[in-house]
């Protein structure tokens, strides 16, 4: 086994060149190549709009957050692996969030700066090109993110969609999550790792969510073995790869924010965050909120995502339970021929976007 996942490994490198006999075009996937155009920049945060010919898209907006840790593109996968493409195409206006990455001057950047001073503005530009509040998506961190937004300012969102998005980093059911017993060890000391990197690097982070699931690159290199001359297959596989290993660092201020503020206190869900002189508390959401959650993610566990004991207005939530993993939630075969077009009636206007039937389905 393991001469077989060495050589596997060493082909890796020389994939991206090769082309099948008889191919008429390279098969590598064209990653994020939706067309879009800068329209908006403030510090960490660029908005992008994609483009789209349909007239009546401006009518029906939704502005996307992906995580702060990747890339956004998970989002514009690839051909067929696309929810941008999707949605453009179900007649809807696009709107998404590029992460930069931080330089030594960013670190110094708190968190509800960018919430207050980037976020907030860029989803303003966001409601004044339609015309009016938008759907909100927020795919992990930036569905935690996209909540905190809803809370402060619900005159911007409609409604909220919200996909493997913690936001109770103290759940009953989260004490066996390896990653939030490791943000509770003293041993992880945030004044010595951001006292020496400034920014936290991502290989650090990359590492982490690696050992969560530690033999899970020897199950890809098998699949790989198997299923590899399916060309449809490769290439969602390498797509996915390829993202998965592209990410940014985190800014050192906001990583402390994560670390202290959420995994460790969890002030978001008892009211200790404050945005623009206001503190803001989950249970007063009251934003329509959509929630996709996985019963098998090792990242953000299903009781950490919004629940309808976390609110105040708990008619509000409706829940999709998703039987696979972190990224299968978003991309799974099964979530995009059934989640996806839920997603685009909560977006659409000819719809009140405040329930859908909850239901469990298997990626």
């Amino acid at each position: 086994m393991a001469t077989s996942t060495l050589q596997l490994a060493e082909r890796w490198a020389w994939l991206k060149s090769w082309t099948p006999a008889g191919a008429q075009q390279k098969w590598w996937p064209e990653l994020g190549a939706t067309p879009s155009r800068l329209v908006f920049q403030n510090g960490l945060v660029e908005m992008h709009r994609y483009v789209t010919t349909n007239r009546k898209a401006r009518k029906s907006k939704v502005f996307l957050i992906p995580s702060l840790i990747n890339r956004h593109y998970v989002l514009d996968l690839a051909p067929g692996k696309s929810l941008v493409d999707y949605l453009l195409k179900q007649g809807h206006s696009v709107d998404i969030i590029r992460w930069r990455a931080p330089e030594a001057a960013d670190q110094q950047t708190r968190m509800e700066d960018v919430l207050e001073n980037s976020l907030r503005p860029a989803l303003v530009a966001s409601t004044e090109h339609c015309g009016g509040p938008v759907s909100v998506f927020g795919q992990c961190l930036g569905g935690t993110f996209a909540t905190m937004l809803a809370v402060r300012w619900p005159e911007l969102c409609r409604n909220l969609i919200l996909v493997t998005a913690p936001v109770d980093f103290a759940s009953r059911g989260s004490e066996d999550n390896l990653l939030m017993r490791w943000t509770q060890s003293p041993q992880l000391d945030l004044d010595l790792i951001l006292r020496t990197y400034g920014n936290m690097p991502w290989p650090l982070l990359q590492s982490a969510f690696h050992l969560l699931t530690p033999t899970a690159s020897i199950a890809k290199l098998r699949t790989l073995k198997t299923k590899g001359r399916d060309l449809n297959f490769l290439r969602h596989f390498l797509a996915l790869e390829t993202w998965s290993g592209d990410n940014v660092p985190y800014p050192g201020e906001c990583f402390r924010f994560l670390i202290q503020n959420l995994y460790r206190e969890n002030q978001f869900v008892t009211g200790q965050i404050e945005l623009a002189g206001q503190r803001i508390a989950l249970a007063d959401l009251k934003t329509p909120v959509l929630s996709v959650a996985s019963s098998e993610d090792h990242i953000v566990a299903m009781s950490s995502t919004l629940q309808k004991h976390h609110l105040n207005a708990p008619q509000t939530l409706t829940q999709i339970q998703v039987q696979g993993g972190h990224v299968n939630a978003l991309l799974g075969s099964r979530s995009q021929s059934q989640i996806w077009p839920q997603f685009s009636r909560w977006i659409s206007p000819t719809t009140s976007g405040t329930h859908i039937p909850a239901q469990k389905v298997q990626t």
